[in-house]
């Protein structure tokens, strides 16, 4: 996907990857940011077998911003490789990059958040950081994230009835995935 965002627009795109175990994925996004505008991207990945995801945003505008907010579960013998770019060109321009995510079992993972700044990016700043929890299936363990700093969204990755003794939710629990260990839930809170 290519998208072009122009002078002082916002755009928000939110992927959610719910692939069955035998299943490879392939997904890779471009963008390109004029003057004052800015790129959100939200992504969930929960499933497949070799699953690709990658983003390159080329920040050319004075003042753009692109955000990126990264949650994962990779189980199994699976396998998630993850590539993001920030091109910084324009002054004064801004990006985060932000994966949250739990590795089970003999699962592996690869993340490269790559910040860019080019000859002109004068006032330019970037951050990345990456958080990830390793769970071994002997140990029952809950691993809790921010998805967005303004959605108050948690992943956790057990099962049902630990969800039942552990948490008290006054939202929704939508799940489980193909794994069947993965629940979205909103507004919970751990005892």
């Amino acid at each position: 996907m290519l998208f072009r965002s122009e002078k002082n627009a916002k755009l928000k795109l939110i992927q959610i990857e719910r692939l069955g175990e035998g299943f490879d994925c392939m997904n890779d996004i471009g963008a390109y940011c004029e003057d004052g505008a800015g790129v959100e991207l939200v992504q969930l990945i929960i499933g497949g077998k070799n699953v690709y995801m990658g983003a390159e945003t080329t920040l050319a505008g004075k003042e753009s911003d692109f955000t990126a907010a990264i949650g994962y579960q990779v189980t199994g013998e699976n396998r998630l490789d993850m590539n993001y770019n920030a091109v910084h060109e324009g002054k004064k321009t801004t990006s985060s990059m932000t994966a949250n995510g739990v590795l089970r079992d003999h699962a592996k993972k690869l993340f490269r958040g790559t910040i860019d700044f080019k000859k002109g990016a004068k006032g330019a700043k970037g951050d990345e950081l990456e958080d990830v929890a390793t769970i071994h299936e002997k140990r029952r363990a809950v691993k809790c994230f921010f998805l967005t700093a303004r959605k108050f969204f948690y992943i956790c990755f057990c099962s049902r009835d630990y969800i039942s003794k552990a948490l008290r939710c006054n939202g929704f629990v939508d799940g489980p995935n193909s794994a069947g260990s993965c629940y979205i839930l909103s507004h919970c809170t751990l005892f």
